[in-house]
């Protein structure tokens, strides 16, 4: 948002000021003048009707004495071999984030690492290959032993409580998902505080900006006055060309200045509330995936222990066979 000014040209008389044709004010120095009309804003409209801020091409320009600040001469000091030493600078980090040293650690740790693995698998593979033919064995015949221990609905029923039971990739796939929509979340929450920052800076200085760069002026006015006193000419020409002339800027009507400020007000609660709700996204998002994550490791470490307690506990209907056998059992106990 810009600034509710425009800039002031520094003025230097075109007449000499022994000119014997200068004359003071006809009216005096002591002569009151009328006091300016007011805008209707409670205040008393400036002699200076503010505008735009578009500053000038040239901020001390004509009528100055010196228009235009002469350019940056070529024999600025510079640092000897500056160009050669940035170069090489360039050329080591470069070759410090192009070099192998760290590459080649990790593969020799990995070589190291997958070299006792597959020793260590060499080693078992028999013993695992006759574990697996031996667990084979005890599949097939537990699978011969349950053969009509179970009636269908029975079987229906344990299927139902396992394909109930949440799925570990399922739960795996939900917390990685969740997971990696974080870093964009936190992208964006990284931006939205840069933003506020910069626009409460925006707005502490818009608070109190003219009174400011008024009291600036002051300070270099009282500088170049100490200089042109002890004949330091340069001292005092380079106070007025670079630092007092470019900043001479009206203060704007206070209507002006109100709707800027408001502006810049709102623009800062603004950005305000958006870092907010981006941390509240970022807070929200991290929560779901710390929960999603534990809900994978609890179900990885506790699913068949949750299947056998629901199996145990599940009252499972009773099979018209086994009702057929109860009754009849109970008949011939009546009879007895």
């Amino acid at each position: 948002m810009g600034d509710p000014q425009q800039q002031k040209p520094c003025k230097d008389s075109d007449t000499p000021k022994d000119d014997p044709s200068q004359k003071p004010p006809e009216t005096g120095g002591n002569d009151k003048q009328e006091p300016p009309k007011d805008d209707g804003c409670g205040e008393p409209k400036p002699p200076r009707e503010c505008g735009e801020p578009e500053p000038p091409e040239n901020p001390c320009g004509d009528p100055c004495a010196d228009p235009v600040p002469p350019p940056p001469p070529d024999n600025c000091s510079k640092r000897p071999f500056d160009k050669e030493i940035q170069a090489l600078e360039d050329q080591s980090n470069q070759e410090e984030r192009d070099s192998k040293k760290s590459l080649l650690a990790a593969y020799k740790k990995l070589s190291d690492d997958v070299a006792k693995a597959e020793k260590d698998y060499a080693k078992d593979y028999d013993s695992l290959a006759r574990q697996e033919e031996a667990s084979e064995t005890f599949t097939d015949n537990l699978k011969t032993l349950l053969d009509g221990k179970l009636t269908p609905a029975e079987k229906k029923r344990i299927a139902e409580i396992v394909y109930c039971e949440p799925k570990v990739e399922e739960l795996k796939q939900a917390w990685l998902t969740a997971r990696d929509e974080l870093p964009g979340l936190q992208k964006t929450l990284s931006e939205k505080q840069n933003a506020q920052a910069d626009q409460e800076a925006e707005f502490k200085e818009a608070l109190t900006k003219y009174q400011t760069a008024q009291k600036a002026l002051d300070e270099i006015q009282t500088q170049s006055s100490k200089a042109v006193d002890a004949k330091t000419y340069r001292v005092a020409w380079f106070l007025n060309q670079f630092e007092e002339c470019p900043g001479l800027k009206p203060p704007p009507i206070p209507c002006k200045f109100n709707d800027w400020l408001e502006g810049i007000a709102q623009t800062y609660v603004e950005a305000s509330d958006a870092a907010r709700q981006a941390k509240v996204a970022v807070d929200q998002k991290t929560a779901d995936a710390q929960k999603k994550k534990k809900e994978y490791e609890d179900e990885k470490a506790k699913r068949r222990d949750n299947i056998l307690k629901t199996i145990a506990a599940d009252p499972f209907a009773a099979s018209p066979a086994k009702d057929k056998t109860s009754e009849e059992s109970s008949s011939e106990s009546n009879a007895a």
